[in-house]
C-alpha cells in the first residue's frame, strides 16, 4: 500500500520550484545590489588641523560604547523578561516590551524634543 502523499506528488515539484525561484531571485538582489555598491565612493577625508591647531573634536570610543549598549539591552530583556515569567506571562512579551522601552519611541522621545536630530549649525551641508 502506498502512503498516501507521494513524492512526487504536484504540491512537492511547486513547492521545491517556488523555493528554488526565491532563493535564486534572492541570490540576484545581492548581486545587484553589491555591483552598485562597489560603484559608490567614500567621501574626502577631513583636512589635517591647521599648524598644531588641536581638533575640537574629542576621540570617542565606539567600541565601548556598543559593548555597554549591549550589556543594557541584554540585562533589561533579562530582567523584564523575568518580570513577566513571576507575572505568569511569556518571558518574549517582556523581553519586547523591554526593547521598546529602551528604544526610541518611549525613552527616546524625551531626547528628540529637546535636540533636533539635523539642525543648520550641526550639518550645514544637510540643508545646503
Amino acid at each position: 500500500m502506498e502512503h498516501p502523499t507521494r513524492r512526487d506528488s504536484p504540491t512537492r515539484f511547486w513547492t521545491t520550484a517556488v523555493y528554488c525561484v526565491m532563493v535564486l531571485s534572492t541570490i540576484g538582489l545581492f548581486l545587484l545590489i553589491r555591483h552598485y555598491g562597489e560603484l559608490l565612493t567614500a567621501p574626502a577625508p577631513p583636512a589635517p588641523p591647521l599648524l598644531g591647531h588641536a581638533s575640537t573634536t574629542p576621540h570617542v570610543d565606539v567600541f565601548w560604547h556598543i559593548l555597554v549598549a549591549l550589556v543594557v539591552v541584554i540585562v533589561t530583556g533579562r530582567v523584564v523578561g523575568k518580570l513577566f515569567l513571576f507575572l505568569q506571562q511569556p518571558p518574549v512579551i517582556g523581553e519586547v516590551v523591554a526593547g521598546i522601552l529602551l528604544g526610541p519611541s518611549f525613552l527616546g522621545a524625551p531626547r528628540r524634543r529637546f535636540r533636533p536630530t539635523y539642525s543648520r549649525q550641526r550639518s550645514p551641508r544637510f540643508w545646503g
